[in-house]
């Protein structure tokens, strides 16, 4: 099976970028949460993202409700937590999903790191992979969304735009 590095689009001019709470306000309850964005100009079109990386302290996922509709169907494990994401003044707000995907220790030793220790050439290992499809791995301070080519298919055919990926060598058997 062949695997995917999912990334935030970042050449989109004006993209509503997401205020993440901390891990205890995001997690210590399972009701919807309103999540605030920034934005550049208010007046002009505000793009939203198929899905947000949150910094170092929050160690979640903003998902787009399409999005996770899709990789509800294919994740096995993690948590999740709905909420409505959006900018108050212009009066947009829409349907996501706070997200942590199972991580998996599935870096092969010949994965590249930068010198800070997060992730630059991802190498899976096939045997720690197994059969998950969704799912992070993780690096000195930063987490990497990793999904299957039937994942990535199935968000190509439903439109989701919004993110860039990269393949990911793996190593070993599946």
């Amino acid at each position: 099976m062949n695997y995917y590095r999912l990334k935030e689009k970042n050449d989109l001019p004006n993209v509503l970028t997401p205020e993440f709470p901390s891990p205890s306000v995001i997690w210590s309850e399972n009701h919807p949460l309103f999540l605030l964005g920034r934005v550049q100009r208010e007046k002009d079109y505000l793009y939203f993202l198929s899905f947000y990386r949150s910094n170092v302290l929050s160690n979640a996922f903003l998902v787009a409700a399409e999005v996770w509709e899709i990789w509800r169907e294919f994740q096995d494990g993690g948590r999740c937590r709905p909420c409505a994401f959006g900018h108050v003044s212009t009066r947009q707000v829409k349907a996501y999903y706070l997200l942590l995907p199972k991580i998996l220790d599935a870096l092969h030793e010949d994965t590249v790191y930068y010198w800070d220790g997060n992730l630059d050439t991802i190498v899976l290992s096939g045997k720690m992979v197994g059969t998950n499809q969704v799912f992070v791995v993780k690096g000195s301070t930063q987490m990497e969304l990793l999904v299957s080519e039937d994942v990535l298919e199935e968000m190509l055919r439903n439109n989701i735009v919004g993110f860039e990926y990269e393949y990911i060598e793996m190593r070993g058997d599946c």
